[in-house]
């Protein structure tokens, strides 16, 4: 079956300038290994679901017997339900072992660590699934997530050398380079430009309207909420149209309606993909449409059905590649199904369908400009009580902060949090803390550190 891919642009001369800037930025970081390892992905992508299984099979037991050998919390684990090196052959012989949780890694700490911490590189969670999540990577796991992701936009049609806009919610992935050096490389090299999602509005979607028509990216990415709202403004005639050849959704569950506005205003090609902070990104999807490809190579998916009362079938996962510090069957919090049927787009891996997760709304604020809902989980993050907290705003000007905890323990923290908000979020909202016994999931299973009941201004004629 012939391989399909969605078609790239093809460059001219300041964009294959920028692409050599891009690559001379590479080699001085000492990043240069990405490359390498972006074509062997690539040639992947051709081979036969045996190739790929038996290697999927041979790096989850390297994986599982790596981590029984340094990882004090995985050999107690282990051990308990009698696993010895080299039990774990492939993905048959898996579910021998337990899973494993976010709360239990927390609570475990430095245990779980298999190579020491000076060697490794910490990342963090935003805590959209309840409490902040500190955890490390190994520097080959670093380079490997990077070749992902740079394969990722090739497969979407973008080529280096040419920009990439991104709204998104997630500040610390957004760089604004405060110096002139910064700007250069970000100008001639890095090429990628991000809306205001601090301040949300007619005027901040209106400048990324405007960058967009200057730059004219081939790859946008999006939280489909944010992609969505900018929508809605551009059908509303508040916006000045434009057209970017890939809009790519992740972050947030992503809804049919959702992608016909998105198609219909600004998005020649809207698509999905899937990952996490823990396991980078890890699927994708084809030009077929018909759920998302994941990287055997990077990650080992399952998907368990928890009986009777689960509203979906929980996504585990197993990492292959953060030998630093090893995610073994990993309760990702999602939901999801697994399709192994051939795909009429040629490639042979497996699909997540019926993705169901994350979820953060924005919050609007009664000067009527809004903040992306990532931001304050972030603001959440910075206090850190160790405890669920969710945010409800109820009106314009009314928030309930709900923490599960009792008042006692947590009265100093609260009275931070509400000092955060006034100073980050608006000081004419009135903030009023809810103690409770425990935070409910929603109908989806997730977590939702947000919920906002006030509709975007542009819903409010």
């Amino acid at each position: 079956m012939r391989l399909t891919r969605f078609p790239a642009r093809p460059r001219g001369p300041l964009e294959l300038f920028a692409a050599l800037n891009r690559y001379a930025l590479a080699a001085y970081r000492g990043e240069r290994a990405i490359y390498p390892l972006v074509r062997e992905l690539e040639r992947n992508f051709s081979l036969s679901r045996d190739e790929l299984e038996a290697a999927q099979d041979k790096a989850l037991a390297a994986i599982v017997d790596h981590a029984f050998a340094h990882s004090p919390f995985y050999r107690r684990k282990f051990a308990a339900v009698g696993f010895k090196p080299g039990d774990v052959k492939g993905r048959a012989d898996l579910a021998l072992l337990p899973e494993t949780n976010k709360i239990e890694l927390v609570r475990a700490a430095d245990e779980v660590l298999c190579l020491p911490k000076d060697r490794l590189r910490a990342a963090g969670t935003g805590g959209t699934s309840g409490i902040p999540f500190t955890f490390y990577r190994d520097p080959r796991c670093l380079l490997f997530r990077r070749a992902v992701d740079y394969t990722t936009f090739r497969y979407y049609g973008w080529r280096a050398g040419q920009w990439q806009g991104w709204l998104w919610g997630a500040p610390r992935d957004l760089v604004a380079p405060a110096t002139a050096r910064g700007r250069l490389l970000q100008r001639w090299a890095v090429r990628t430009f991000f809306a205001d999602v601090t301040r949300l509005g007619t005027e901040s979607y209106r400048s990324f309207a405007a960058l967009a028509r200057r730059y004219r990216p081939t790859w946008l990415s999006a939280y489909p909420s944010l992609a969505y709202d900018l929508a809605a403004a551009i059908e509303a005639g508040d916006i000045e149209p434009f057209r970017v050849p890939m809009v790519n959704l992740t972050a947030e569950p992503v809804y049919d309606f959702q992608k016909q506005l998105i198609r219909a205003t600004f998005g020649e090609e809207v698509c999905e993909r899937y990952g996490s902070r823990e396991m980078g990104l890890a699927a994708l999807e084809c030009p077929a449409h018909n759920g998302l490809h994941y990287f055997m190579e990077s990650v080992y998916f399952e998907s368990i059905d928890r009986g009777p009362g689960s509203p979906g079938r929980s996504l585990v996962v197993t990492d292959l590649v953060n030998r630093g510090m090893p995610f073994i069957r990993y309760d990702t919090g999602d939901f999801a199904r697994l399709d192994d049927a051939p795909c009429t787009c040629g490639r042979t891996t497996p699909r997540l369908i019926d993705i169901r997760g994350r979820e953060t709304d924005n919050i609007w604020c009664p000067d009527g400009h809004g903040i992306a809902g990532a931001i304050v989980v972030y603001l959440f993050a910075r206090i850190n009580p160790g405890v669920p907290m969710q945010l409800m705003q109820e009106s314009l000007d009314r928030i309930v902060i709900r923490i599960a905890g009792r008042p006692g323990e947590l009265a100093g923290r609260a009275a931070e949090l509400i000092d955060v908000c006034r100073r980050e979020i608006s000081p004419d909202i009135a903030y009023t803390i809810e103690y409770v016994d425990h935070i409910e999931r929603a109908p989806s299973g997730k977590y939702r550190y947000i919920i906002s009941r006030v509709p975007p201004p542009s819903r409010r004629r």
